[in-house]
């Protein structure tokens, strides 16, 4: 299919403020996007995810949308201790029962299940000025953790609609509800855990800019930041006191920071190839007052084999340091209040994922897809491991199969 430049113009403007947040275009009927997601850890978690979404222009061009997500997981969850070269048994977090991890291989609660419905609204409105605003309410909920968060933003236009300037602000709410109640942060295992619930708060902002550069490209450009106070220590995980031999000797529950101040910078460009095709690459500075910074590099090229078959492959690599208080386990017993977690997603890690989304779309509109994605994470740990920890596996190392059905229709 040939494109026109007043054609191309339009769509590099629609896809800016689809990307920034805003909606454009009319539409007479609904618009439905419809997924089911399955994400498997090897002999780790599992979930099954199904999720639709909504959305519906108005006559006055004001846009309404309503999402649903639930996310069903299962399978075994590390704990944070260290893997040994003797089996290890620990006490599940309900203090009803306990599972024993064989030697050789790192601890893990095969007991994990959880299910997680999330429900969103938004509302995206023209002003008479031209220019948008739009808000959003989210409600998330499992059995341990609840989670409300409201948005609100607007959409400025100028130079003939080829720069758009967005910004917006949110704020989130959760309530963590730790089963068996949360411990007491680097305190023995043995410790008895409080009662009550734990909560914490997150604000965020964040300004973009869109800017055609040409009939067949544009860039985007978006900072943020954002603040969180509360209950950041993840309940159920604990670290490992390693002997000089490297075996365990005793476990204590990790301790968190009870702020966390997290800063962004992301980029994407986007370029409608002479021949029908799209190439999209994108990048993402984190940074946070834990420590931790991480680079995201992303490319996509939509191949279009014809009007019907499309096909996305797709390559992104991801690396970040530590944070400040990560430690893969503990050479001696902690001060009571040391910040320290053993949790492998607050290491020195990288990850790489390698996949493509095959898409099919009908006569009547309507698009069929397929989407498969390998991911493999690895850690870049290059500090010297005691004794037996030498040879043993590390949890930062994982594995993830990621497949997902789509069905986009309207009506």
């Amino acid at each position: 299919m040939q494109l026109t430049k007043s054609n191309l113009i339009s769509q590099l403007t629609i896809a800016s403020m689809t990307c920034l947040g805003a909606s454009g275009a009319v539409q007479a009927e609904w618009e439905v996007d419809s997924a089911m997601l399955i994400y498997d850890e090897q002999d780790r978690v599992s979930a099954v995810e199904p999720a639709i979404s909504l959305k519906k222009t108005q006559e006055d061009g004001s846009v309404i949308g309503v999402k649903v997500v639930v996310d069903a997981l299962t399978g075994a969850s590390p704990n944070g201790a260290t893997a040994s070269d003797q089996p290890q048994t620990f006490t599940r977090p309900s203090g009803k029962g306990s599972y024993t991890t064989p030697a050789g291989e790192i601890p893990l609660d095969d007991t994990f299940k959880d299910t997680r419905a999330q429900v969103s609204a938004s509302y995206d409105a023209p002003l008479a000025s031209g220019d948008r605003y739009n808000l959003g309410l989210s409600v998330s909920s499992e059995y341990d953790f609840t989670s409300l968060s409201l948005n609100g933003g607007m959409t400025h236009y100028f130079n003939q609609k080829n720069t758009t300037l967005n910004w917006g602000v949110s704020l989130t709410q959760d309530m963590i509800r730790p089963v068996g109640g949360a411990p007491i942060g680097s305190s023995d295992i043995s410790l008895q855990r409080k009662d009550g619930d734990e909560q914490r708060t997150t604000a965020e902002a964040r300004v973009g800019i869109s800017q055609v550069l040409d009939k067949r490209s544009l860039i985007q450009a978006s900072v943020g930041l954002a603040s969180s106070s509360g209950y950041h220590t993840d309940p159920y995980k604990f670290v490992s006191q390693l002997d000089d031999n490297g075996r365990p000797v005793a476990y204590f529950y990790e301790n968190r920071p009870d702020n966390r101040l997290k800063t962004y910078l992301h980029t994407n460009y986007r370029r409608h190839l002479s021949w029908g095709d799209t190439f999209d690459a994108s990048y993402r500075l984190t940074s946070d007052d834990w420590g931790i910074t991480s680079h995201t590099v992303e490319t996509k090229y939509r191949w279009n084999w014809n009007e019907k078959f499309s096909l996305t492959p797709k390559v992104r690599y991801y690396q970040q340091t530590a944070a400040d208080f990560y430690q893969h386990h503990l050479d001696e017993s902690p001060e009571f209040g040391d910040h320290l977690s053993s949790d492998s997603r607050l290491s020195e890690l990288s990850a790489f994922t390698v996949g493509a989304k095959l898409a099919y779309r009908t006569e009547s509109g309507s698009e069929f897809s397929l989407r498969l994605e390998q991911y493999e994470q690895s850690s870049d740990d290059k500090h010297a491991l005691p004794g037996v920890q030498e040879s043993l596996p590390q949890s930062s190392d994982l594995s993830a199969t990621i497949v997902q059905f789509g069905y986009k229709f309207t009506f």
